[in-house]
């Protein structure tokens, strides 16, 4: 037989029955006591590599280490948990902050567009008479103007104003 018979043990009487209340055997030479520590450990040792359990200085080690990674895990697992109910928190402080920012962040861009649009209503063109001598030499009406003539109407100030607000509400 290559494996043990599969647990949990259990002793009743002396008599020793596996999983599934499957016989394994009777412990005439045993105590009462005996016998349940004996089924005791097989419970005990259930996950233990039985090379391992045959090799008592390295059993000690085993057991030993197994139960200290046990505790080390439990710890940690511990710890996992508080860390991830902490970033649950912040997580739905961070979707409400997002949620508020994100609203902003869209009445602002709306309210950008229209400014944009009422800065570029405000654009005034170059001055033009019925007289074309009194036109601004920009507008094109000017008889006597050269087209490297400046404009004497202040439309290009008051469109370098308007360019420059625009110019900084998009960027």
């Amino acid at each position: 037989m290559n494996e043990h018979t599969q647990g949990p043990w259990r002793n009743e009487e002396q008599s020793v029955y596996g999983e599934g209340d499957s016989y394994i055997g009777y412990l005439e030479d045993f105590s009462d006591e005996d016998a349940r520590r004996v089924v005791a450990c097989v419970n005990a040792c259930s996950d233990i590599n039985i090379d391992v359990l045959e090799r008592p200085a390295q059993l000690g080690k085993t057991i030993q280490g197994y139960f200290e990674k046990r505790l080390e895990m439990r710890s940690e697992i511990a710890t996992l948990k508080a860390q991830r109910d902490d970033l649950r928190i912040h997580c739905d402080g961070w979707e409400k902050q997002y949620r508020v920012l994100e609203s902003s962040f869209f009445a602002l861009k709306e309210q950008r567009d229209e400014l944009l649009s009422v800065l570029n209503k405000l654009r005034i063109d170059h001055y033009q008479c019925e007289d074309g001598y009194y036109s601004c030499p920009k507008s094109g009406d000017c008889p006597n103007s050269n087209p490297n003539d400046d404009c004497n109407c202040g439309a290009d100030d008051h469109n370098a104003v308007i360019d420059a607000t625009i110019a900084k509400a998009t960027t």
